[in-house]
């Protein structure tokens, strides 16, 4: 893998089975969700570009580190989901930070929309989406219509030389810190911490 990216997301874990459809609004969750916790959706991009598959660019040994703590849910964070605030850092470096609150998809969305298409079981596990700041750079749409010209074996290896030149994407030894906090402080689910470490 050549560009290995991060993710910091806010993990669901459901404490109730959800064969059926439902709709949910931020009150609602905890009626569905028993704790919280930090995960990191690590993606290997340039499989999951060039290939188009989110599956496996997500899915390798290793990816998704989750942890350190498995906060449930209390009256403190029932009143804070739009305040957690989403922090990642490469080797001290701020890379990532906004709150949940301006997330595309906020945790009820999300939910609401993976029971429309499947039946849940308490004890899964629901990644809600990351803040921008992740390493991958998608080009000027005039510049991905220019590359629809270029024959395919050419394209890939091209956007790949590209994404390298950026110097963002993750390297062994790298050390990447996610934090999820309320600002002010009355929730924390910790600090996960990872170092990247070489493939083999």
């Amino acid at each position: 893998m050549e560009l290995l990216d991060y993710e910091v997301e806010l993990g669901l874990v459901l404490g109730r089975d959800l064969p059926d459809p439902v709709e949910f609004d931020e009150d609602a969750l905890p009626d569905a969700v028993a704790a919280v916790v930090i995960h990191n959706d690590v993606s290997a991009r340039d499989v999951q570009i060039p290939e188009m598959q989110f599956y496996k660019g997500k899915s390798y040994r290793t990816f998704g580190p989750t942890g350190p703590y498995l906060t449930f849910v209390d009256d403190a964070l029932r009143s804070s989901w739009a305040d957690l605030r989403l922090e990642l850092r490469v080797n001290g470096e701020l890379r990532q930070a906004d709150h949940a609150r301006n997330m595309v998809y906020r945790p009820g969305a999300t939910l609401t929309e993976m029971t429309s298409l499947q039946s849940l079981s308490a004890g899964d596990l629901i990644a809600t989406g990351t803040p921008s700041g992740v390493a991958l750079r998608l080009p000027a749409p005039w510049v991905v219509r220019l590359l629809q010209l270029v024959p395919e074996h050419l394209r890939w290896p091209m956007f790949i030389q590209r994404q390298k030149r950026s110097g963002r994407y993750l390297e062994a030894g790298d050390v990447v810190e996610c934090t999820i906090a309320a600002d002010d402080g009355r929730v924390h689910l910790g600090t996960l911490t990872n170092r990247i470490a070489a493939a083999g």
